[in-house]
């Protein structure tokens, strides 16, 4: 899910959250970068890696047609970029999938198995991606946005103990511990802290790019930390983050209470 993709591809090794990736990237069978190059597929080469009988299944529960799935409407591919490409979405449940029944019947095939053998594919296209030029990474670590994500992981650790867990074997990192992505939020506010966050000044910073930028925090950058803050502290992540959260407040409101707008000003966050 979204979740470990942050987790795998946009986390800086210290934790902290990176911005974007480029939607264009290399088509080495032209030489040209356009977009979504790293992330689509053609049936013949989603064929030739997962081999004749493992891709009947595939291709069936995850929508690809050999002239591209990517027709859906006339939003779907406005500029006509992915004619003949696929994007590798579940158009249907497994045990919907005729190549499934017939398995069933002809061969004996469980649905335990057939899960198991979807995972398997997703596994050996996710290693062939991994040999094609990535798209760009913007790797900047913006302090409002690692706020919200903060927030996503902290919420996500309380919220998915309750949730029916995916079968194994899923995508090479999905179906992490929830405590994996409370260590995430933590790690992500520690980077924060550690490279964006002045205690001498009580002032955060904007964001970090191999440097602390000169850019002192906006507003948001505040708000949205505070936020990622307090679900962290919800979430069981210690009451130290309670703390930072209270002391950003304060320069919230120092530098940015409006006490011109409205009888009682303007409470950014409470």
């Amino acid at each position: 899910g979204v979740l470990d993709y942050m987790r795998r591809d946009m986390t800086h090794p210290e934790g902290g959250l990176y911005s974007a990736e480029d939607a264009d990237s290399l088509d080495t069978a032209t030489g040209k970068k356009t977009e979504g190059a790293f992330y689509v597929w053609a049936a013949d080469e989603v064929r030739q890696v997962l081999g004749e009988e493992r891709a009947v299944v595939f291709v069936e529960v995850y929508g690809v047609q050999p002239g591209g799935n990517c027709n859906l409407s006339a939003r779907s591919d406005p500029h006509q970029e992915f004619t003949g490409k696929n994007v590798l979405m579940q158009f249907k449940q497994l045990g919907e999938a005729t190549a499934v029944q017939q398995a069933e019947l002809q061969a004996g095939l469980p649905l335990a198995r057939a899960q198991q053998l979807l995972g398997e594919c997703r596994q050996q296209l996710f290693d062939k991606r991994a040999s094609r030029p990535r798209p760009s990474l913007d790797d900047k670590v913006v302090t409002a946005w690692n706020g919200q994500a903060i927030s996503a992981y902290a919420l996500a650790s309380r919220i998915l103990p309750a949730e029916q867990q995916p079968p194994p074997p899923c995508f090479p990192v999905e179906g992490c511990p929830p405590g994996t992505y409370l260590q995430a939020a933590v790690a992500a506010a520690s980077f924060v802290k550690a490279q964006l966050w002045d205690e001498g000044s009580q002032r955060l910073r904007r964001a970090f790019c191999k440097a602390p930028s000169a850019v002192e925090g906006f507003s948001d950058d505040y708000a949205l930390l505070i936020a990622g803050l307090l679900d962290l502290y919800e979430a069981g992540g210690g009451l130290g983050w309670l703390s930072w959260a209270l002391q950003l407040q304060d320069t919230l409101d120092s530098l940015f209470w409006d006490s011109s707008s409205g009888e009682q000003g303007m409470q950014i966050i409470v």
